[in-house]
């Protein structure tokens, strides 16, 4: 039967709950004082709490198949997959406490019986419990022979003696379904080699005495240049942007007057362009390897919620971010020097305890005092753009400022991320080996929030959202196709034809639907009876899904309008919107490359930004069209409905935005998500803004693959997401990690956190 949501929110009094967090271990130094996981000793399992269902055996060794019975002592403790809760009486998603319910799962998972019979106290002592992961299963399915509807499903290690004392003898390992599991270090414990390294930023002895600069102060420089600072190396960290207060200021501009700042907006500035948006925390690059874990700790270390240990989709959300981000510029170094504290932001933490120094430009901080800086350590500058990178018998010798200023260094970590243009020009001229690669464009697709809700939960289920605070998740998805040629031209061929449908006049899908072969060949051209290839399939995905979010404009000029999803870390907006994009092939910048060589993507993302400003009339205004509309291939019908956008909506024809080919394929993958989510494409309230053209940057800066330098410039180090190696905020944290910790065993010995190896994962990022 089900119970109330209050009841459920009651389980949270139960006596049985234990915290997670109920040891407190040493901080990193210089780091904020956290209260310790008891889970956190327990390493992760990549499969984490997704392993398919069906009533797969614990209990005392039962089952078929896997391996031999073993004894429960045999190990320190046993990692059980799939112990589902029925979200009716699971305290909801901000609780990570072992409760009654989860031991009772635990309990019939493992078929060991309450002591004192049926009603009596959990079989399993609270304390012996540790959860790993948390996830949602809102499918309809059933679970474990009990289980049925929706479910929390938990991923937990429990320990082996709790396990003997409630009567199990033996067990039966079975991969994905009960492990057994060793005692080690969890995520959010500091690494051996941060924790051994020398406290003020001292050096062994010979360790490299020029700085390392690193430019770009996102995920992947901030990690990169906290590695190497651990390590004892002098680091210099340059931003064009200001700091997370400075730049809060500035965008508040950018929506009230409509005015950008060039160097401190929505891309630039402290923490990167992740600062500003969803916050999410998934990867595809290995949910669990160890690089992961070690930026989820972190992160955890430094003020995220500990659910970003735990939940099976960690999200920070803009607000946290941000206080992520101050507490990292809280710390030790400010012994060694007096600030204008009212005035300034200092540096991270991390860095910080190494003795660091900060220079702030632009704004109005000042170092002063008669006490210097020690010379070691890392220096920070905000509001500093390097223009140019300076190159001396062929190697890397430095960089310049905007200001005409250098910086010598003979090896430089570039972090700029995907919107640093000039850089990208500015290196081409000095032969940097620098390659296209495809990337996606499209639009941000918005509907109300709690139709989604509905579309994923069910109109009953989805009153337990309560606008991001109830125990459900506010509800999200995630849509991807592959379109063939021919099938984009049967769309086309289905759906248009009207008034206004500019990208059917041209009729380009008349050869293929005319004479297409079952081998992907079709006859086109003027040349009767010869066979051209078709073109590719292409995917149209959804991306950077932004439940309980809104949709901001992340343009860094006039000129360019391109847009992005961001949220907060309740979602608790009413709208919901996502990326809905299209991937880029090398046919569709091919009239570009004569002029512009390995840039000739960028410069088709500019074109459609510039096309996307045009078309919104200027001051950020964006172009839209309801989906149903665009599918249509009719002018858009008025009002629009309303939207997230803050800075104004203008009705435009959009399916004339794209190229013909592209837009069928949206056609079409739009018509496939309808079916699969009923009304995602055929409501009114579904609108498309236009344009969301940075997904990814457009290029690679080629590197070595040991030793991650620049193929053809030694002492350049490419990085993170705008040197074409990452997508997103842990990927990017995770080449940061890695470039960081190459350089770190280079120069100065050290081993770094992690083992190299540990870094060659499967999966795109």
């Amino acid at each position: 039967m089900a119970v109330s949501v209050a009841a459920a929110v009651q389980l949270r009094a139960q006596p049985a709950r234990r915290s997670r967090a109920a040891t407190c271990a040493a901080a990193t130094p210089g780091a904020p004082q956290r209260q310790r996981s008891a889970a956190s000793r327990i390493s992760l399992n990549q499969r984490g709490a997704q392993t398919g269902g069906g009533r797969r055996g614990g209990g005392s060794g039962g089952g078929s198949g896997g391996g031999e019975r073993l004894d429960v002592d045999c190990c320190p403790a046993w990692r059980v997959f799939e112990v589902a809760v029925p979200a009716d009486i699971d305290p909801g998603k901000d609780d990570f406490d072992v409760h009654d319910a989860l031991l009772a799962a635990l309990a019939r998972k493992l078929r060991v019986r309450s002591r004192g019979g049926s009603g009596g106290s959990p079989a399993i002592a609270a304390d012996a419990v540790r959860i790993v992961r948390k996830s949602f299963d809102a499918r309809n399915v059933q679970r474990s022979g009990e289980v049925a509807g929706k479910a929390w499903v938990y991923l937990v290690d429990v320990d082996s003696a709790a396990l003997k004392a409630a009567g199990l003898k033996k067990l039966q390992e079975r991969p994905g379904v009960l492990e057994q599991q060793a005692q080690q270090p969890g995520p959010d414990q500091a690494p051996a080699a941060a924790a051994a390294a020398p406290a003020g930023g001292t050096q062994r002895s010979g360790a490299h005495a020029e700085p390392v600069v690193v430019v770009g102060c996102g995920p992947a420089g901030l990690f990169a240049a906290l590695e190497l600072a651990e390590a004892g190396i002098k680091v210099i960290l340059l931003e064009r942007g200001q700091p997370v207060e400075v730049r809060g200021k500035d965008i508040g501009a950018l929506f009230v007057r409509r005015r950008v700042n060039k160097e401190s907006n929505l891309c630039y500035g402290e923490g990167g362009a992740g600062t500003w948006s969803d916050g999410k925390l998934t990867t595809r690059i290995g949910r669990n390897s160890d690089p992961v874990r070690h930026v989820l700790s972190t992160l955890y270390r430094f003020g995220a919620p500990e659910s970003v240990l735990v939940s099976g989709k960690p999200h920070l959300g803009t607000d946290r971010l941000v206080r992520i981000l101050k507490a990292f510029r809280q710390g030790l170094a400010l012994r060694h020097a007096h600030y204008n504290c009212a005035a300034m932001a200092p540096l991270p933490a991390a860095l910080e305890h190494r003795s660091c120094t900060v220079a702030m430009v632009h704004v109005q901080a000042q170092v002063s005092g008669t006490e210097h800086l020690i010379s070691l350590g890392c220096e920070v500058r905000f509001g500093t753009r390097v223009d140019d990178v300076l190159v001396k018998g062929g190697r890397v010798a430095g960089v310049q400022l905007a200001d005409g200023s250098t910086i010598a260094a003979s090896r430089v970590v570039l972090a700029v991320g995907h919107s640093a243009r000039e850089l990208y020009r500015t290196l081409l001229q000095h032969d940097v080996a620098i390659t296209p690669k495809p990337f996606a464009v499209g639009f941000r697709i918005e509907h109300p929030q709690e139709l989604i809700n509905q579309l994923q939960y069910g109109a009953a289920d989805a009153a337990h959202v309560l606008r991001g605070k109830g125990p459900y998740p506010v509800a999200e998805y995630r849509l991807a196709a592959e379109i063939s040629a021919a099938q984009a031209a049967q769309a086309a061929a289905a759906t248009g034809g009207g008034e206004g449908s500019g990208w059917l006049a041209d009729d380009w899908y008349q050869p293929l639907l005319a004479s297409r072969t079952d081998g992907g060949a079709a006859q086109s051209g003027s040349e009767a009876g010869v066979a051209a290839e078709a073109p590719a399939a292409r995917g149209v995905y959804s991306f950077c899904m932004c439940p309980g979010g809104q949709i901001v404009p992340t343009s860094t000029n006039e000129e360019e309008l391109c847009i992005n999803g961001m949220s907060f870390s309740r979602r608790d907006s009413k709208w919901a919107n996502s990326a809905l994009v299209v991937t880029v092939q090398p046919s569709d910048w091919a009239h570009l490359l004569e002029a512009h060589g390995p840039l000739a993507g960028m410069v088709l993302q500019q074109e459609f930004e510039r096309e996307a400003a045009r078309r919104g009339g200027g001051g950020f205004v964006a172009p839209a069209q309801r989906v149903t509309d665009f599918l249509a291939g009719q002018a858009p019908q008025q009002p629009l409905p309303s939207s997230s956008y803050r800075l104004g909506l203008r009705p435009d024809p959009l399916h004339t935005f794209y190229p013909p080919h592209m837009t069928a394929a949206f056609v079409a993958a739009l018509a496939r998500f309808d079916h699969q989510l009923p009304d995602f494409a055929s409501s009114g309230d579904a609108l498309l803004h236009a344009a969301e053209t940075r997904t990814s940057a457009p290029l690679r800066i080629e590197r070595t693959p040991e030793g991650l330098e620049s193929l053809t410039l030694p002492g350049l180090y490419p990085c993170g997401e705008g040197a074409g190696y990452a997508g997103g905020i842990v990927s990017s944290a995770v080449d940061g990690l890695r470039v960081g910790s190459t350089l770190a065993a280079e120069l100065a010995g050290t081993a770094g956190a992690l083992d190299p190896a540990a870094f060659k994962v499967k999966g795109g990022y």
